[in-house]
């Protein structure tokens, strides 16, 4: 608002040295241009926001989809429209008490000139948040806070229309080959999803829970993040099968914290979406891109360690998330040795090895579940070993060669 301090300073200024200023000779001159000002600047005002319409509606149908309401909805644009109308009301009335009132005419003309410079930098900042909606990085970032903004009025239908907006949007970068924009939306899930569960411990949501479990027929937490989770299935699919890797990766890595975040409100919103993980990890693998795969099974031991050292595990039911995380890494090394019959086993099995190592743990160690959560591991391990001692067995290429007798 720098215009507007220049304009209190220099209507200072002229105030200091009245007598230098003669404006009672020259009314209707500078009551014209007092007038010709105000509406040169309403007037441009009311083109500039009639006039960014049209860009706006296109890119909403093409990327964004709820672009307009949430410029509707956007409180800094309402607020600088409303403060031009009010500013150029104002400002009109007091080029008519210009001109008509001969004692007051310098103080009424200083209070306009202060007012004419709050409206030229209103006008600029009107300009700016519209420019900002046509900027997908920045438009981004708003539907990001409109997100956080409905997780803190409890407004589920808002906080939805958000998620669709965002993937929307994401799928859209993707099909363009957008990845940093395709990127950046991907990394806004974690943080939407994190204020999400945080919210959930107030036990003001309950009336809201209930009002979301009548209309779905599920509590607000689970069918949020299978809501959530569908439409990240479909951003993963295209960016798989446009070969973005950078892109698949970063999707694993915020499924992986989305995982660990809702694990540490419940251990029961673990096992639904660790299978989406595994299940992305193995279309990876029928691609033969393994750093995916490799990321996956270290997100996955990852997610055991901090739930094993962080989360309260007294008294939480802890067979379906250990099972959900055995039976993933089981998979994904099924997986590995289906496609590479000549893998190392005991490279495949490492991650399952890790997590073994972490039911030792002090936490887990005095469980009532630990005994079956062994029994399973166990299970998973035996059968990679019988398998490593039958590959071992099996004579290889080369030495079926050097023993078949020459015919």
């Amino acid at each position: 608002m720098w215009l507007t301090l220049l304009a209190l300073i220099s209507a200072a200024a002229v105030a200091s040295f009245a007598e230098l200023f003669p404006l009672h000779h020259f009314p209707l001159p500078i009551a014209a241009l007092m007038w010709s000002a105000t509406s040169l600047l309403f007037l441009l005002a009311l083109f500039l926001n009639i006039s960014l319409l049209s860009p706006l509606a296109r890119l909403e149908q093409a990327f964004a989809p709820n672009l307009m309401t949430l410029m509707l909805k956007k409180k800094a644009i309402s607020f600088y429209r409303l403060s031009l109308m009010i500013g150029a009301f104002v400002a009109y009335l007091f080029s008519l008490a210009f001109l008509v009132n001969e004692p007051y005419r310098l103080w009424f003309f200083l209070s306009w000139w202060v007012i004419f410079g709050m409206m030229i930098d209103l006008f600029r900042k009107n300009w700016s948040a519209l420019a900002h909606l046509l900027s997908p990085f920045h438009l981004v970032k708003e539907v990001e806070v409109s997100a956080k903004e409905a997780v803190r009025d409890s407004q589920d239908h808002d906080l939805w229309a958000a998620l669709d907006t965002l993937c929307e949007m994401a799928l859209s970068a993707t099909k363009r080959q957008k990845i940093a924009l395709a990127t950046q939306i991907v990394q806004t899930f974690s943080p939407i999803l994190g204020a999400f569960y945080r919210s959930s411990k107030s036990i003001s949501r309950l009336s809201q829970d209930e009002q979301v479990a009548k209309e779905t027929g599920q509590d607000e937490i689970s069918y949020t993040l299978f809501y959530f989770l569908q439409r990240l299935e479909l951003i993963y699919d295209q960016a798989l099968a446009a070969q973005l890797q950078s892109l698949c990766r970063q999707i694993v890595m915020t499924l992986g914290r989305i995982i660990l975040q809702g694990a540490k409100l419940d251990l029961s919103l673990l096992p639904f979406p660790m299978r989406i993980l595994v299940q992305f990890a193995l279309q990876a693998q029928q691609r033969y891109l393994q750093q995916i795969t490799e990321l996956a099974n270290s997100t996955i031991v990852e997610i055991a360690k901090t739930v094993v050292q962080e989360a309260d595990l007294a008294h939480a039911e802890l067979l379906p998330p250990f099972m959900s995380m055995i039976k993933g890494l089981e998979n994904i090394a099924k997986g590995h040795f289906k496609q590479n019959k000549f893998a190392d086993i005991d490279t495949l099995t490492q991650p399952l090895t890790d997590l073994k190592k972490l039911l030792k743990h002090p936490n887990i160690a005095q469980h009532a579940d630990l005994p079956f959560i062994e029994k399973e591991m166990e299970r998973a391990l035996a059968e990679f070993e019988a398998l490593k001692q039958v590959m071992a067995a099996m004579p290889t290429i080369q030495e079926q060669a050097e023993t078949e007798p020459l015919k």
